[in-house]
């Protein structure tokens, strides 16, 4: 006859088992919703910084400009080429891509920044905004691969997102073309900041050739970045 076991130890190994179930990811959402968990109410909400853009031809320096960018987490991004007066550079807001020139709007297409998504955005928006983002993009979040380093979201065929286990940050993109083209972006040499993490080097290929080196510097966690860096219609004369 079995003996009947105390409640508090029926509840303790209750508690183990949905603690290991709730734990492991079991699909791509799951572990979109483990990197917002994870970072909750701690990851910086405001970010600027300059960077070095370093841009490839033929595996040779084709040139270099310095670009000068802010960000507000699941908002958007500002990027301004050359000069922070610059009237030339990009906006991207509400899952669209605004192009500046001289001071005119020259061009808005829709699009969904991934990487701005999945290095920034995920862990200061609700958990479906990201979802849904990244699926209207093309991300599968119903194929997940969990090898020792990393959860590998995403059909090989189309698109592939690869998350570090570690530290529960964004490694790589992988994306194949209808032509068969692949292009892929990797965040490197991730840093401590603030509560969070920055990657200060950005790298993009194509069919395993370097295009861009992106490499960040004088990277800031300001408290408060104007209200209107979103929403302008005078894109040289707004600065951060």
């Amino acid at each position: 006859m079995l003996r009947k076991q105390p409640l508090y130890i029926v509840l303790f190994f209750s508690f183990v088992i949905n603690l290991i179930s709730c734990s492991k990811p079991i699909d791509g959402e799951s572990v979109i919703e483990l990197m917002h968990n994870t970072y909750k109410d701690k990851w910086y909400k405001n970010l600027k910084f300059e960077q070095k853009a370093i841009f490839y031809a033929n595996d040779t320096v084709a040139y270099k400009q310095i670009w000068h960018e802010v960000l507000k987490v699941g908002e958007g991004l500002a990027i301004k080429f050359d000069s922070i007066n610059s009237g030339s550079g990009y906006v991207f807001k509400n899952d669209s891509m605004f192009v500046y020139k001289n001071n005119e709007l020259v061009g808005k297409r829709k699009r969904v920044h991934e990487i701005l998504e999945l290095g920034f955005n995920v862990y200061g928006q609700p958990v479906a905004n990201t979802i849904q983002k990244l699926n209207s993009s093309g991300l599968d979040f119903s194929l997940l691969e969990d090898t020792e380093d990393y959860y590998i979201i995403g059909n090989p065929d189309k698109m592939k997102v690869w998350i570090e286990k570690e530290r529960m940050v964004f490694y790589k993109i992988e994306t194949k073309n209808k032509n068969g083209a692949i292009s892929k972006i990797e965040f490197n040499k991730y840093e401590k900041l603030g509560e969070g993490w920055i990657a200060p080097e950005v790298i993009f290929y194509s069919n395993n050739k370097i295009t861009l080196k992106e490499i960040y510097f004088n990277i800031q966690l300001p408290e408060t970045l104007p209200n209107n860096l979103f929403h302008v219609s005078d894109f040289e004369s707004t600065i951060w």
